[in-house]
């Protein structure tokens, strides 16, 4: 896997850029913030570019709500819901509190060649899951595509 270790590195038009997939479900209900896999590098670049992959940067975690929120999983798979797991970090919240928002740096994990990246609530197996009746969950994901 290639270092990323660059402050800039290059995405797939050639400027460093930083993209952000947001999902803001109904209340209860599972969220899931997506990226698609990469393009292909273009044709204009001339020397051998055989993939491009998504690093993450971070995300934005939102839970609100009346309820008791327990335990939920805030996870980042490369891949759909149910692929490698990235990263994992559990949440919960008391009843009289209603909710809080969270910054997650990632130290620049990067997903697989050619593959899409998805930020989901969870159970710790990696399964949807949704957050308590009455409760919502909005997922900001940040990524950078670069090439190989």
């Amino acid at each position: 896997m290639p270092s990323v270790s660059s402050p800039n590195p290059k995405d797939v038009y050639g400027s460093p850029r930083t993209q952000a997939s947001v999902h803001n479900p109904a209340l209860a209900t599972a969220a899931s913030a997506v990226r698609a896999a990469p393009p292909a590098p273009p044709a204009s670049l001339t020397y051998p570019l055989p993939s491009s992959r998504h690093v993450a940067r971070g995300a934005l975690v939102s839970i609100q709500g009346p309820s008791a929120q327990p335990l939920i999983y805030i996870t980042l798979f490369d891949g759909d819901i149910g692929g490698t797991i990235l990263s994992q970090i559990a949440v919960q919240f008391p009843a009289a509190s209603v909710g809080f928002d969270m910054y997650i740096p990632f130290p620049d994990l990067q997903g697989s060649p050619n593959v899409a990246m998805t930020l989901a609530t969870t159970n710790l197996a990696g399964a949807a899951a949704a957050p308590a009746a009455g409760n919502g969950a909005n997922l900001s994901l940040f990524t950078t595509t670069v090439v190989d």
